[in-house]
Formats: C-alpha cells, structure tokens, sequence
C-alpha cells in the first residue's frame, strides 16, 4: 500500500508543477500582451471614430478585433503554442477595450462640442 501512495503522490506532485507552469506562462503572455497592446495603441482612431460618427463609432470600436501586427507575431516564433494563443487574445482585446474607451470619449467631447455650438447659435440670435 505504500508503494501505490508514494506513485500517487508523485503523480500528484507532477500534475501540480506542470499546472503551475501552465499557469505562469499563460499568466505572463496575459502581462506581456498588454505591456505590448500598450506601447502599441494610438489613441487617435479610437477618439475620432467617437467623435465623427457618434454612438455608431463606439459600436463600430466595440465590434472591430483588429489584428496582430507583423513586428509582435514575429517576435512569437519561439514561444508555446499555449502562449501565442493566450498573447493574440489579449493583445487583441486590450487594443479593442482602449479603442472603445477612446470612443466613448470623443463621442462625450463630440456631444460638448454640439452643445457649444447650439448654444454659440441661439445666443447670435
């Protein structure tokens, strides 16, 4: 009976240490993509997308996934597959939340600026 435990055990202590290398390598592609999404992101889209076509802009910011760009699927060649997947996946939806974001605040800038100008119009008058 101890010899059965002791293989148990070991299957377990293995099981374990691959699980927690599973989970940091798929934490630190999670770390590494939004480091990266980032660096990378220009918030300009985003905000005029918002700001010239309104609530469609934000819809179309929410909708659209966008891509990895060339530079960062290069530079994955040596990585697991396990990582790429993880690393495209939040690259992309960190790039898709920023860009909705920005579109949320040039569709608020886009609603002050009307209001500016209704209110520059009624006092001409």
């Amino acid at each position: 009976m101890t010899r059965l435990s002791c293989v148990i055990t070991l299957i377990l202590l293995a099981s374990y240490a691959i699980g927690e290398e599973t989970r940091s390598e798929s934490a630190q592609a999670m770390i590494d993509a939004v480091r990266h999404a980032n660096l990378d992101y220009d918030a300009t889209a985003g905000c005029c997308l918002g700001f010239g076509c309104g609530i469609f802009g934000i819809g179309a910011a929410y909708v659209y996934e966008g891509r990895l760009p060339v530079h960062r699927l290069a530079a994955l060649q040596d990585k697991s597959n396990t990582y790429v997947l993880i690393y495209t996946e939040a690259y992309v939806k960190e790039i898709q939340d920023q860009r909705t974001s920005d579109a949320i605040t040039g569709w608020i800038v886009g609603i002050i600026v009307s209001l500016g100008l209704i209110a520059i119009t009624m006092e001409l008058r």
